[in-house]
Formats: structure tokens, C-alpha cells, sequence
């Protein structure tokens, strides 16, 4: 959680957050909080960055749930994927306006692997491999870049994106 924070502090491709929200979930909230103990940000909790809602399923591998049901979204009472779409997509361009408000160059979303490759996928879906192969391994972190008309992928689970 630190040296995340740490390495996202001192990156020199775009300025440190002063805006940080976060899922509420204990481990995202810890790394919520290293972000700001190093670059000064306020942190929100924002339950729509909440991981997907598993149900009784929580805990079980997604293999498991793939052999059974044929697909994590067949098994009953896991979160719909157009329910994740929409409360990952609404708390994304709530904390980008949020942060063009505060007159901020640079907000942080700190969420879990499902949530934030379904973001990816959603908004640079380009040159990425398919949604449940993006990598986001624990403790990464990825750089969105806006431009006129979209967002540009500089970082992708901390190393340059495009890779060579």
C-alpha cells in the first residue's frame, strides 16, 4: 500500500491526486490513506467502488463458479454486470467533475481488480486484451490520461502502456 502510494507520489507522468475515493472495504481504504499521507489528498469512500457483489458465492474461485453455472454472471445472486457497468461508470465521472470542480489536474480511484478492469474495458477499451485478462495484480496501479474527446491509457498495472 505505501510504496503503491509512494511510487504514485513521485510519478512524473502526471501530477499527484489532491483528490482520492475509495472503496470502503478495509484494504482499499488503508491504500486510500498511504495516498494521502504522501501527497496531501482528501479521501472520500465511495461505496459505488465497492468490489462486485459475489453474494453467497464470495469467496468461491471464479472457476469454480465457471464449471458449475458456465459463467460467473450465471450463478445466482452475483451482482448483474450491467449493475457493476453502471455504479463503476457513475463514480468515475462523478470523481473526474468532482475534481475539475476543486480545480484538480489529478483524481485516484482506488477499487478492486473486477472494478477496475471493467472500468478499463469501458473507457480505453482499445488495444486492451479481453476484460477478464487485463492484468491488475494487488497493489497496482493505472494512469488514465484525458483528451479531447477520451481518455488515453498511459499505465496499465504499473508498467507503460502501450508495452513494447
Amino acid at each position: 500500500m505505501a510504496a503503491t502510494a509512494a511510487v504514485i507520489a513521485r510519478c512524473d507522468l502526471a501530477p499527484a491526486p489532491r483528490l482520492v475515493r475509495t472503496s470502503p472495504a478495509r484494504r482499499a481504504l488503508q491504500t486510500a490513506e498511504a495516498l494521502s499521507a504522501a501527497t496531501g489528498a482528501v479521501v472520500q469512500v465511495d461505496d459505488r467502488l465497492a468490489d462486485r457483489d459475489y453474494g453467497e458465492w464470495a469467496g468461491h474461485a471464479p472457476g469454480e463458479l465457471v464449471e458449475r453455472f458456465g459463467s460467473v454472471d450465471g450463478a445466482p445472486g452475483v451482482e448483474p454486470i450491467e449493475q457493476l457497468r453502471a455504479r463503476v461508470l457513475s463514480a468515475f465521472g462523478d470523481t473526474v467533475v468532482d475534481g475539475e470542480r476543486r480545480g484538480d489536474a489529478s483524481v485516484a480511484l482506488v477499487a478492486h481488480d473486477v472494478v477496475n478492469r471493467l472500468l478499463l474495458s469501458l473507457v480505453v477499451p482499445a488495444d486492451l486484451p479481453g476484460l477478464g485478462t487485463i492484468p491488475q495484480r494487488t497493489g497496482c496501479w493505472n494512469l488514465l490520461a484525458r483528451l479531447q474527446g477520451g481518455w488515453r491509457l498511459v499505465v496499465l498495472d504499473g508498467e507503460p502502456w502501450p508495452r513494447p
